[in-house]
């Protein structure tokens, strides 16, 4: 049997490139077992094959090639052991987050679609809708389209301090008041919350579950569905200290287009 296989030998037996092994000989990872005096050329022994599969498995559950040398450097398992505990605490958070985009991607195809089913309708109708949590941002009668805007961009911030997840939902809170007044008069600003705990429970605001009277209508819509809420809660004797008006994701291409779904907890 062969005591030294050539670069080309060993890294058609081991599915390696000999650009990689030159590296590895060049970091100190993995020294030829020979080098020929007068060709230069490497040689590898069949010892050495373990140490290929070793750095191999290593590179491919994402240890950095600086961490590989210092366990070759050691030449200690358990240290192997700790690394390899090390990228299983790794792997773990990436599959949590793989999860959470998963989760959020299915949440958006959720309410995309019932956005589609719900694009436009002045019909009214009622919804059970489950405890929602949010962060908000106080809104003024002086605030301008452009204000509101950077209201909502501020809020992103909230979330980065306080290490929350934002949901798909944003919205307002609106006065009953003024609706009966026929003026929908929004009140804050709300982006909803996907990941609330004990521990920053206290930094959110809550919308209650409940049964809700909604209705949809696009912008252009505004005052005839002013006109119908107006009517309908003061025929029906509604006062709500829950009205929320939410954005639907009929279109993400043209703002002025989207419908709103007004809510008013029943």
């Amino acid at each position: 049997m062969k005591k030294y296989f050539s670069i080309g030998e060993t890294s058609k037996l081991n599915d390696i490139t000999p650009k990689a092994l030159r590296l590895y000989d060049k970091m100190g990872i993995l020294k030829p077992a020979h080098i020929d005096e007068d060709s230069g050329y490497r040689y590898y022994s069949v010892d050495q094959f373990i140490h290929i599969d070793v750095i191999k498995y290593s590179k491919s559950i994402g240890i950095p090639l600086k961490e590989i040398k210092e366990i070759f450097d050691k030449g200690d398992t358990k240290l192997f052991m700790g690394f390899l505990e090390k990228q299983e605490e790794i792997a773990r958070k990436e599959i949590k987050k793989l999860e959470n985009i998963l989760s959020d991607i299915n949440n958006l195809k959720q309410y995309m679609e019932y956005s589609f089913y719900k694009e436009e309708s002045f019909e009214f109708f009622e919804r059970q809708i489950d405890k929602r949590y949010v962060v908000k941002s106080v809104l003024i009668k002086e605030d301008t389209y452009e204000s509101v805007a950077i209201k909502h961009k501020n809020l992103y911030k909230v979330f980065e301090k306080l290490d929350l997840n934002m949901d798909i939902e944003i919205g307002y809170f609106l006065d009953i008041d003024s609706i009966k007044k026929g003026v929908i008069d929004r009140k804050a600003i709300y982006i909803g919350v996907n990941n609330v705990n004990e521990n920053n429970k206290e930094n959110v605001d809550e919308i209650p579950k409940g049964r809700y009277l909604c209705i949809n209508y696009k912008e252009k819509d505004r005052a005839i569905v002013k006109e119908k809420v107006e009517c309908y809660i003061d025929k029906h004797n509604i006062n709500s200290d829950v009205v929320i008006e939410m954005e639907l994701l009929n279109d993400v291409f043209d703002y002025s287009n989207i419908t709103y779904e007004l809510q008013i907890l029943i």
